[in-house]
């Protein structure tokens, strides 16, 4: 199965894309829950 043997060099080569929108998105969240207080006015509904 050469399926399985792609995604491990696919994870390799484009492992920063998949990384800086996944920390980006870490980073507005925190800030959201750090500039409200601790989440009281935050929903994560709204997402």
């Amino acid at each position: 199965m050469s399926d399985s043997d792609d995604e491990p060099s696919f994870l390799r080569e484009n492992w920063p894309w998949i990384l800086l929108p996944a920390l980006v998105v870490l980073a507005v969240v925190a800030y959201f829950v750090l500039s409200s207080g601790g989440g009281g006015d935050f929903q994560y509904g709204d997402f």
